[in-house]
C-alpha cells in the first residue's frame, strides 16, 4: 500500500503522455509503415502480416532495426516504408505478459491462446523500487489499455481482452513484491567511486547461492533497504546453515551406525511426549510457512524456519535426545526418535526448497531416495508438505513453550551470575503467565531441572513479585510522543512503584502517567525493565516469565560440578583419540583430594556418560590416549583405550 498509494500513486497522478518512439540504431522497431507521400500509414500486427504485404517469407528474419528497415511493400499503388524509430524498451517490457506466450489475438494458434488465457494475469512478479516508473508502469499501462471494459455511454471502447471476455479491468499480475535497495554494510549506497560494491559472483563462489538467497530473504522485508556484505552472509551460514547441516549430519552419522528400519512407521500417538511435541511443532510450522508464502511474504517465513531449526530442532530436540540415539538397544523408543528426526529433516528440506534450492535438494535426495527409489528424484519435484491439524496439540505446545521460555531465562540468569552451566545449583524459582502454563511446567519439571542443572524448582504464583526493577523508557517507541518531557519521564520512573508498572507490563495493561500536567497512557512496550536480583540470586524476567537461580554453593554441589568438568575432558579425549561415538572404553582417572572424592562419589555417572566399561582411579596400562591437566586447581591424569 505504501508503494501503491505513495510513490506509484503520485507518479500516476502526475502522469503525462508517453512518447513511445526512440531514435536508436538497434532495437525493437516501431511497427509503423508510411506511404511515400505521407498520406497513409499502416501498423503491422505480426510477422505473418508483414510477410504477406512484402510478398516473401520473413519468419527467419532478424526483425530488429536496422535489418527490418529494408522491408517495404506496395499498397493501394503506394510504396510504404517503415518510420526510422525504435519502440521504447519499457513498452517492450510491458508487453512481456503477452509476448512470452506469443499471443497475437485471433492470429494466435489455439495452443498459444490457451496458454495465454490460463496464465493471465500472472500470479506474481518481482522487481526493485526503481521500476515504479519503468516496468511496473508499462505493465499497468498496457494492461489497462487491453482490459478496460469501456464506459456505458460508449464513448470509450473496451480493450481487446475485455471485448473478447478474456480479462476485464485488471492488472497483468495478481501479486507483486517491490524490492528495496541493497546498501553496503554501513548502510550507504553502493558506488564504484566509493569502492564499496560487492560483486555477486564473488559471493556465489565463496559463500554459495543458498546463503546469499537466505540472507536476502531473512534480513529485512523485501520492500525495505538492507545492508549487505560478505560478513553478513557468513553470519547466515554460521547461524542457520551450519546448524541445519550439523543436525542433518548427526542423523546420518547415527543412522549409518544403527541402520534403523524407517519403513516401520511408529504411530505418533505411541511416541514419547517430546516426539509428539516436535511433530506438533512441525505441523504448525508447515501451516504457518504455507500461509506466509501464499501471501508472498518470505521474511517472516524464513525467520520462523530458522527459529525452528536452530532453537527447537537442534538446540532442544536433538540435544535433549542424544542419549536415545547413543544407547545400544535398538528398541521402539530409539526407532521413534529416528522416525521423528527423519520426518523433521525431510519436511524442513521441502519447506526451504524455494529459498535454498541446493542444500534442500542435497538433504532430500540422501534422506528420501536412499529409502525409496520410486520417490520424486528431486525435492523440487516432490509435493509440498501438508499439515495435519489433529497433530497440532495446542496444550502440549503451550506447556513446552513455557518450559523453553523459562529455560532461556534461566540460562541468561546463569550467564549473568558467571556460574558455569556444568556447576549444579540448589534451586530455581520460576514464574509463568497463566495457571495453565504453571500446571504444564510442573508436569515437565524433570526437563527443567536437567536443563538448568538445578536440584529443586520452586514455583511462584503467576502474580507474585520476586524482584525489584530498574525502569527505563523505551525511547525508540515513545521518544517522539514525549518530546521535551523525556527527562521528566526518566525522573518519574526513578521513583515510581516499579513492581506496579512491571505488573502492568506483565499483564498487558495500560500504565497512566501524568507529566507536567499532561496525562499519558503508555502501552506495556513503552517500558524497559531490568530485574534487580535479591542477594544470593540471579534473576531474569521477560514478558511475564521469570527465572531466578539460587547461586549458593554447598561442598556437595561443588564436587558434583568437578565431576561434570571431568566428564567434559573425557569426551574431548575420546575425540582426540579418534574413537567412534559408539565405542566403549577403559578409563583411568588419577587425582587426589576433593577431585578424587568427587569422582568416587559419582563413579557410576562418569561411566555412563563416557561409555566406560571399566573405570579405575589410576593410570591404565598401554593407553591409546593420555593427558595431564588441571580441574579447578586439582591435578588430573587421564588415560583411556578402546574396551
Amino acid at each position: 500500500e505504501h508503494i501503491r498509494d505513495g510513490r506509484f500513486g503520485r507518479w500516476l497522478e502526475n502522469n503525462i503522455d508517453w512518447a513511445l518512439s526512440r531514435e536508436r540504431y538497434w532495437g525493437c522497431p516501431l511497427p509503423m509503415w508510411i506511404s511515400e507521400d505521407g498520406s497513409e500509414n499502416h501498423c503491422i500486427g505480426s510477422v505473418k502480416e508483414l510477410s504477406e504485404l512484402a510478398g516473401k517469407d520473413l519468419s527467419d528474419m532478424d526483425l530488429h532495426r536496422p535489418y527490418v528497415d529494408d522491408i517495404s511493400f506496395v499498397k493501394n499503388g503506394k510504396t510504404f516504408k517503415r518510420v526510422p524509430y525504435t519502440v521504447d524498451v519499457w513498452f517492450e517490457s510491458g508487453a512481456m505478459p503477452y509476448a512470452q506466450w506469443h499471443y497475437l489475438g485471433d492470429d494466435s494458434t489455439p495452443e498459444e491462446q490457451r496458454n495465454f488465457e490460463s496464465n493471465f494475469p500472472a500470479d506474481y512478479i518481482c522487481e526493485a523500487i526503481d521500476q515504479t516508473r519503468g516496468w511496473f508502469y508499462s505493465l499497468h499501462a498496457l494492461a489497462t489499455l487491453l482490459t478496460d471494459a469501456g464506459d456505458d455511454a460508449g464513448l470509450r471502447q473496451p480493450g481487446y481482452l475485455a471485448a473478447k471476455n478474456i480479462a476485464e479491468n485488471t492488472s497483468s499480475f495478481k501479486n507483486v513484491i517491490c524490492l528495496g535497495h541493497i546498501l553496503d554494510e554501513k548502510g550507504e549506497k553502493m558506488s564504484k567511486s566509493k569502492g564499496n560494491i560487492v560483486e555477486p559472483v564473488t559471493v556465489l563462489n565463496k559463500q554459495g547461492a543458498d546463503a546469499l538467497r537466505w540472507y536476502l530473504y531473512s534480513s529485512a522485508p523485501p520492500g525495505s533497504s538492507r545492508r549487505f556484505s560478505e560478513a553478513l552472509v557468513d553470519e547466515t551460514i554460521r547461524d542457520f546453515f551450519n546448524t541445519l547441516w550439523s543436525t542433518y549430519y548427526f542423523f546420518v552419522l547415527y543412522a549409518n551406525l544403527d541402520k534403523p528400519d524407517l519403513s516401520k512407521h511408529v504411530p505418533v500417538a505411541e511416541r514419547p511426549e517430546i516426539d509428539r511435541w516436535l511433530v506438533a511443532r512441525l505441523n504448525l510450522l508447515i501451516k504457518e510457512v504455507t500461509e506466509g508464502l501464499e501471501k508472498y511474504d518470505p521474511t517472516p517465513v524464513s525467520r520462523m524456519i530458522r527459529d525452528f531449526v536452530v532453537d527447537e530442532l537442534s538446540n532442544w530436540y536433538v540435544r535433549r535426545n542424544r542419549r536415545r540415539f547413543w544407547k545400544s538397544e535398538s528398541d521402539s523408543d530409539k526407532l521413534a526418535a529416528y522416525t521423528t528426526l527423519h520426518e523433521a529433516l525431510v519436511t524442513v528440506a521441502k519447506l526451504i526448497a524455494p529459498m535454498a534450492p541446493f542444500v534442500s535438494d542435497e538433504i532430500y535426495r540422501n534422506l528420501v531416495l536412499s529409502l525409496d527409489s520410486s520417490a520424486p528424484e528431486s525435492v523440487h519435484l516432490a509435493a509440498w508438505p501438508s499439515y495435519n491439524e489433529s497433530l497440532i496439540n495446542e496444550s502440549l505446545l503451550r506447556d513446552m513453550n513455557a518450559l523453553l521460555r523459562v529455560v532461556e531465562l534461566g540460562r541468561s540468569a546463569r550467564n549473568a551470575s558467571s556460574v558455569k552451566i556444568r556447576q549444579p545449583l540448589p534451586e530455581v524459582l520460576v514464574r509463568v503467565r497463566t495457571e495453565e502454563e504453571l500446571a504444564g511446567l510442573k508436569r515437565l519439571e524433570d526437563q527443567l531441572t536437567e536443563e538448568l542443572n538445578v536440584k529443586k524448582v520452586t514455583y511462584l504464583d503467576v502474580h507474585a513479585d520476586f524482584v525489584t526493577y530498574n525502569l527505563r523508557p523505551n525511547l525508540p517507541l515513545i521518544g517522539k510522543r514525549l518530546g521535551k518531557l523525556v527527562p521528566q519521564m526518566r525522573s518519574y520512573l526513578s521513583t515510581a512503584d516499579s513492581k506496579a508498572i512491571a505488573r502492568n507490563v506483565r499483564e498487558g495493561e495500560i500504565t497512566v502517567i501524568e507529566l507536567e500536567g499532561q496525562t499519558f497512557e503508555f502501552e506495556p512496550e513503552a517500558f524497559l525493565l531490568d530485574a534487580l536480583s535479591p542477594e544470593g540470586y540471579s534473576a531474569v524476567e521477560d514478558k511475564g516469565y521469570l527465572a531466578a537461580l539460587n547461586t549458593t554453593l554447598t561442598p556437595e554441589l561443588i564436587r558434583e560440578g568437578l565431576m561434570r568438568d571431568v566428564v567434559r575432558l573425557v569426551q574431548n579425549a575420546r575425540k582426540n583419540a579418534g574413537l567412534e561415538v559408539s565405542d566403549f572404553i577403559e578409563l583411568g582417572l588419577e587425582s587426589s583430594g576433593e577431585l578424587q572424592q568427587a569422582l568416587e562419589e559419582h563413579k557410576d555417572t562418569v561411566r555412563y556418560e563416557v561409555l566406560a566399561k571399566d573405570l579405575s582411579f589410576s593410570k591404565i596400562s598401554a593407553p591409546l590416549y593420555s593427558e595431564e591437566t588441571e580441574v579447578e586447581g586439582n591435578r588430573l591424569i587421564l588415560s583411556l583405550k578402546k574396551a
